[in-house]
């Protein structure tokens, strides 16, 4: 029984190797790898860069067997390919052109399936940010993080539609604070000036759903403030365009499905596909099983 299940497990990898080595590029990296993998390591053990990174020698033996068994079994799928392909022969002028359009056809098939993966990529990674409650991130800064209908601050985060932010120094952001406003955002032990440093700007933010600060300290060769400024303004930009994305998101929604549905149903993939297997089907029944497995 022992006997039948490991013939059983050789035959299955002997299987997958074939299909994986079937492609010629796939082979010829294969075979780079394992050479420079085996030389390298023999290399490291002979004369090591780092003498404590010495391999030992039963790792080098070991990465030799290996390497040594895949360049075999490269050479022997290569083998057994060209032999089930059966002997080369002389090609006509006629066979060379009718070659020449499936070789076109060929490439035609592979830029389709990649524009047609890259593009589907792209609207897949749209339509996850249009069904996100945050959207696309839009800055990071002061401890502060905007999105396009979200802000997350260091005391909350919400929905920045109706959101207000002002940039504030320490002299103003004092004169401006109240007890309730103290109780809601519970951070203006913040306010405090420092001894050192070019002094801080603040970025206060009020909304419906959330109320937080935004804090950047100077240095003695730059002042915060522009800082701040720049903060307060894309978070009261980022405010009002957040309304208009709001009603815009179910239209989009409902056109990246469709575009992504009729991107899958690939029909350019299915064209290309048969314009290929017809180019094919006019070679030599030798000729065709060379290039049908390519």
């Amino acid at each position: 029984m022992e006997n039948k299940s490991l013939k059983s497990l050789l035959a299955q990898l002997a299987q997958k190797s074939e299909s994986l080595f079937q492609r010629r590029w796939l082979r010829i990296t294969a075979l780079v790898l394992s050479i420079l993998i085996a030389i390298g390591q023999i290399g490291n053990y002979v004369n090591p860069t780092v003498p404590a990174d010495k391999p030992k020698l039963w790792q080098v033996f070991f990465t030799v067997i290996v390497c040594a068994a895949i360049v075999i079994e490269i050479f022997r799928v290569r083998a057994k390919t060209n032999t089930d392909l059966g002997p080369k022969r002389k090609v006509s002028d006629e066979e060379k052109l009718l070659i020449r359009d499936v070789k076109t056809s060929q490439k035609n098939l592979k830029t389709v399936l990649k524009t047609n993966g890259a593009t589907l990529t792209k609207l897949e990674g749209e339509l996850k940010i249009w069904n996100s409650s945050q959207g696309k991130a839009v800055l990071t800064a002061g401890g502060v993080k905007v999105f396009q209908r979200w802000i997350q601050t260091p005391q909350g985060s919400g929905s920045i539609i109706g959101v207000v932010a002002s940039a504030e120094d320490n002299t103003s952001i004092n004169k401006r604070l109240t007890a309730t406003r103290m109780l809601t955002l519970g951070i203006f032990s913040l306010a405090a000036p420092k001894k050192k440093g070019g002094g801080h700007a603040y970025v206060v933010i009020e909304g419906p759903s959330v109320s937080g600060v935004a804090t950047f300290q100077g240095t003695k060769g730059q002042d915060a403030g522009p800082k701040a400024f720049k903060l307060a303004a894309i978070i009261n930009n980022t405010a009002r365009s957040a309304v208009d994305l709001g009603a815009r998101q179910p239209a989009e929604v409902s056109r990246l499905k469709t575009e992504i549905t009729k991107i899958k149903g690939a029909p350019e993939i299915q064209a290309a596909t048969q314009n290929l297997e017809s180019k094919i089907a006019l070679l030599p029944e030798d000729l065709r099983t060379r290039y049908a497995s390519m």
